[in-house]
């Protein structure tokens, strides 16, 4: 009878020594388990973002406000929000025996596009005196091909795929060859007689300016 109750004692405390390993086996196999599902999650979430839509043709539109010596530019465009446009102010000048008017520049900003819009400020004479200019041009012409001023400026916008541009613009006017710009009536084709051309866009108004 006592070597009876031994053997059972002592095969008690193996099934008891055997149920321990299998939950702990049970309670690791989970702990390595939860990274992998917790990885999966993350990575399902991960989302790609798209360029902005554009509507096709793109406008470019502009006005322009003499106050004194500046001139306020504002503007509409389909551009996407973000797109850098080049704003300068040109004077106006002629020569004697040449009608044909030419411009130089006296000022030039930048505008970015938000909600459609854009604007700035051009302050005539800031990058140089148009005076000084006309001057040291004719500095030794004979009389007939010396420069004159006119009392008038031209206000230019530009948008260039190439340069400065954020990458989901660049993507959405259809790449550095601004080919989702070429139907748009301020399209301006750069470098046309070159074996890489691609489309910009350029739009102009004229304003009467005292010199």
């Amino acid at each position: 009878m006592r070597l009876f109750l031994g053997i059972t004692a002592l095969s008690l405390s193996v099934l008891a020594l055997s149920g321990c390993g299998s939950s702990d086996s049970e309670v690791e196999s989970t702990e390595l388990a939860s990274p992998t599902s917790s990885s999966s999650s993350t990575a399902s979430s991960t989302t790609s973002t798209a360029a902005p839509t554009l509507n096709r043709p793109v406008a470019l539109d502009l006005s322009a406000n003499l106050d004194g010596d500046k001139v306020a530019v504002t503007g509409e465009t389909g551009l996407p929000d973000g797109s850098v446009l080049s704003v300068s102010l040109e004077r106006a000048s002629a020569a004697n025996n040449d009608p044909e008017k030419g411009y130089f520049e006296v000022d030039r900003v930048r505008a970015i596009v938000q909600n459609g819009k854009f604007s700035g400020t051009l302050t005539d004479k800031n990058a140089q005196d148009p005076q000084e200019f006309v001057e040291a041009y004719n500095y030794n012409e004979p009389p007939e091909a010396q420069l004159f001023l006119i009392d008038e400026v031209q206000i230019t916008v530009t948008f260039d795929p190439r340069k400065d541009q954020p990458d989901d613009v660049v993507d959405a006017v259809g790449g550095p060859d601004g080919l989702n710009l070429v139907d748009s009536p301020a399209a301006n084709e750069i470098g046309g007689w070159t074996d890489d051309p691609y489309t910009a866009l350029k739009a102009m108004v004229d304003l009467a300016m005292p010199a």
